[in-house]
């Protein structure tokens, strides 16, 4: 198992890369510091810090990441005020079981609730605490040497890891991680060295771990991959290791249904327990997709921004990427048993996954496989020995793939950690412009704010809460018409009446279907009631999708209780009532990402 021995010489020269590797991955996310509360952080700061007047609207403290919970009465009202859309699926679910984390937040919120550089030090050392749980991981399994040093610096410099640093949200996959790592590396020396303390705790990390995040379920896809490829006896045996983590997994499903946890009717998620046919078509597009992302320079949500189709010509190009990389590796792979259980652990920890939109985020899990691979690759290139047994073209190959890789992942990811660190979207001032109103600083609750068209429609409720919290004003009612995804046009047919018609349709994209996927349509003539207008769903395209809206308000549109706003270049504008009769073409806002 160990893939190479060294002397007492180079067990003092390994401490290095675990003092190089956590230096790196906290000098390149230190930018985070600066990166403040953004998106979901501004939704977990309202829930900590408290609010009287939606404080009944928001969980507790230690439930933070409950979002939707498929309370239609309670998504009603939500709705009425404007924190959701008025397209959004009153049975829309999207409650994820964390206390783990949450309170690591809670902590934050005790210690130091006004100082959002203090909370992203704190994830910076959750950081750190997880690259040195992958130097002992990387360690028990490879040895003292350069395959395991290089696996662990690679690890720490991954810009998959960008996010889970840099946004606090995402702090549940560092937490996760580690605790999973323990459980990986109390599994193996109970198995391999007979340590009864590690069949205990085994179970117990992995029970914390899916009490971070659900992701932990990348934990058991390793644990799998330990028992297939590195598991001592008979498969009987290998299987009875394995009960104790299953037991743990039915136990923890079982309160999680329980306790009302899970996704429905929400977009960027699927259930594969509740909806296994729907999950595995995705995979067929998501897990390519995925690979490409961990493996390649270009990353998982590039499909976010190349438009309808794109996911596919990603999953293309991962399928590719995958079947050139598993012919480099295969010289490896069949040499090296821990080779064989990086590899099985990372395709199976690429699964669960796949029960999310891809992005990058999702890889942290994948990523412990993907570098362990990579270290022993380039480990046996530098020493001369790579692809035993081929023929000299292939080893000349297998050398020039690594030497690529090696960019990649040695030159460009520690670039991108480092700029993404700062804000998983690029610049801060991105989502910033999102809060910025015409007119916002004369509010004083009792006013309506209609926006027309919005790049990130559910971002209003972050905005909601960002002034909440600090005792600003909030609009009485926020209303938006549409997204700001393609160019909108806006008739007036009466005094009180607007139609609205996105040119690509309601619900076209990720960002403004959230809490609605394509397995609740809308109907065309469905009317939302909302206090102070109604709105009746006009024409649908071919996809099932209202490419129309009617808009009758209980006051004339000009009345002085509503204040009108369009997102145009980047910005919100006072937004001009077309006369009656009359109407107006907003051209594409597209969302600053």
């Amino acid at each position: 198992m160990v893939a190479d021995e060294a002397g007492q010489s180079g067990k003092h020269r390994y401490w290095w890369w675990l003092v190089i590797s956590v230096a790196a991955g906290v000098a390149l996310t230190l930018p985070s510091l600066d990166g403040g509360w953004v998106l979901d952080d501004c939704y977990h700061r309202w829930v900590n810090v408290g609010s009287e007047k939606y404080g009944d609207m928001l969980p507790s403290k230690w439930d933070i990441f409950r979002f939707a919970d498929g309370d239609e009465a309670r998504m009603g009202k939500l709705m009425d005020m404007g924190l959701f859309s008025w397209w959004t699926w009153k049975g829309a679910k999207g409650a994820f079981w964390r206390p783990v984390t949450a309170a690591t937040h809670v902590l934050d919120y005790t210690l130091w609730p006004n100082a959002p550089w203090m909370m992203h030090a704190h994830s910076i050392a959750w950081y750190a605490a997880l690259i040195a749980c992958m130097w002992l991981v990387y360690r028990r399994f490879m040895g003292v040497g350069m395959a395991a040093g290089l696996a662990t610096l690679l690890f720490a410099i991954d810009d998959a890891h960008a996010v889970p640093v840099g946004m606090l949200a995402n702090r549940n996959a560092l937490v996760s991680a580690f605790f999973g790592m323990l459980a990986i590396y109390a599994h193996d020396r109970w198995r391999r060295d007979k340590w009864r303390g590690g069949a205990v705790l085994g179970p117990v990390f992995l029970a914390v771990s899916l009490l971070s995040t659900e992701a932990a379920m990348g934990v058991v896809a390793y644990l799998l991959a330990y028992e297939v490829t590195l598991g001592e006896g008979g498969w009987r045996r290998r299987v009875a290791a394995l009960l104790p983590y299953a037991a743990v997994g039915l136990i923890w499903q079982l309160l999680w249904r329980g306790l009302g946890y899970g996704v429905e009717g929400v977009s960027v998620y699927t259930d594969p327990l509740r909806h296994p046919l729907r999950f595995a078509e995705l995979m067929v597009s998501r897990l390519p997709t995925l690979f490409l992302g961990q493996w390649g320079p270009l990353p998982s949500e590039a499909h976010l921004m190349m438009g309808s189709g794109a996911i596919y010509w990603l999953a293309l190009g991962g399928a590719v990427v995958a079947a050139m990389l598993g012919w480099v590796l295969l010289p490896l792979l069949r040499s090296d048993r821990t080779a064989r259980f990086w590899a099985l652990g990372m395709m199976l920890a690429l699964i669960p996954a796949c029960g999310m939109a891809p992005m990058n985020r999702q890889l942290i899990f994948a990523g412990i496989g993907a570098m362990g691979l990579l270290g022993l690759l380039v480990a046996e290139v530098l020493k001369g020995e790579p692809g035993q047994g081929v023929s000299r073209p292939a080893r000349a190959a297998i050398k020039g793939v690594a030497v690529i890789l090696v960019v990649v992942h040695g030159g460009l990811a520690p670039a991108e950690l480092r700029m993404f660190s700062r804000y998983m979207v690029g610049m801060s001032h991105a989502a910033a412009s999102f809060d910025r109103f015409p007119g916002m600083d004369s509010w004083t609750g009792y006013e309506d704010l209609i926006i027309v068209n919005h790049p990130v429609p559910d971002h209003v409720g972050h905005m909601a809460g960002r002034r909440d919290v600090a005792g600003q004003s909030v609009p009485r009612r926020i209303r938006t018409l549409t997204s700001a995804g393609s160019a909108v046009e806006v008739y007036r047919t009466g005094e009180k009446t607007l139609v609205v018609r996105p040119e690509a349709g309601y619900l076209a994209n990720l960002t403004s279907s959230l809490g609605r996927d394509e397995h609740h349509p809308m109907s065309a003539g469905e009317v939302v009631r909302l206090s102070g207008v109604t709105i009746t769903v006009g024409e649908l395209n071919s996809d099932g999708r209202p490419i129309e809206a009617r808009f009758d308000f209980d006051l004339p549109l000009e009345d002085e209780s509503m204040q009108w706003v369009y997102w145009e270049q980047g910005e919100f504008k006072a937004f001009a009532l077309p006369a009656v009769g009359q109407g107006v073409r907003i051209p594409e806002g597209g969302v600053p990402f």
